[in-house]
């Protein structure tokens, strides 16, 4: 029995019964779907190419529905790609057609050639299916790979920015802004930089390069991460002492300040102007 304590529980009661119920009439849907609609489905959900699964789809379904009945044409298509699939040539399945149909036999050699046919396709098939499972796999591993390198490449740096140590809650902080999803878009987790990223990518790229002209992403020739933050420094600079000169200018103008302060500030104001 579902415990409705508060009113997030009742939305989270419905939002479920409203998934499950999508579920359940998407399964009715397909299921009253043609074989062959059905079968194209099957193999999208299993990653194979769309141009693919149409052409195993509709081979399968021509092979399968040959019969005695079968017009001519279909049945030496039929013959053909039997020939085809046994490694012989053009001229050589052309011979064996042509023989067949002097003796009356292509329409018996085509439905006898069809179980084979039938194999082949299905065994067109699982590999489609493996190649799309091994690529899985292997993207899965590259992705495993590279945290793997970006985690130890945190772990034993001591700055990425020289004169900034990274402390340790820091290293953590940055490997969950790699790691941990803050939101999904079509289904598919983001971390915080591809969300940013996502929310307006344009606004994304300008701020990116306007950094990499600030020196905050400086790469060397050999991919050494060489960011110069002087730039950035300055400007911190430059905006503290006009603060500060703001500041010491109107108690200067109240005759709160020293002599010796304010010969220093003419200095700095002279200095930063």
């Amino acid at each position: 029995e579902t415990s409705l304590e508060s009113e997030e529980d009742l939305l989270g009661l419905m939002e479920q019964q409203t998934a499950e119920k999508a579920d359940s009439m998407l399964e009715g849907w397909i299921k009253n779907l043609p074989p062959k609609a059905q079968a194209y489905l099957g193999l999208i959900e299993d990653g194979v190419d769309a141009d693919m699964s149409v052409g195993l789809v509709e081979s399968k379904a021509f092979v399968e529905n040959l019969s005695a009945q079968s017009p001519s044409e279909d049945l030496e298509s039929a013959y053909r790609l039997y020939l085809s699939n046994l490694g012989m040539s053009e001229e050589e399945i052309s011979e064996e057609v042509e023989e067949a149909k002097d003796l009356s036999k292509l329409s018996d050699k085509a439905l006898k050639a069809k179980p084979k046919l039938v194999a082949a396709i299905g065994k067109e098939e699982a590999n489609a299916k493996n190649v799309i499972a091994q690529r899985a796999r292997q993207e899965q591993e590259q992705r495993d790979e590279y945290i793997k390198t970006l985690e130890n490449s945190i772990e034993t740096s001591n700055e990425l920015i020289a004169g900034m140590k990274l402390t340790p809650k820091m290293k953590e902080k940055i490997k969950d802004s790699f790691m941990i999803a803050v939101e999904e878009k079509d289904g598919v987790p983001l971390n915080q930089v591809n969300a940013n990223r996502t929310r307006n990518p344009q606004a994304f790229d300008i701020l990116l390069h306007y950094y990499t002209q600030l020196g905050l992403f400086n790469i060397n020739e050999k991919g050494v991460a060489k960011p110069d933050i002087s730039a950035l420094r300055r400007k911190v600079t430059s905006d503290t002492t006009n603060s500060l000169l703001d500041i010491v200018t109107e108690k200067q103008s109240k005759g709160e300040v020293s002599s010796k302060t304010s010969s220093f500030i003419d200095k700095l104001s002279k200095i930063n102007s």
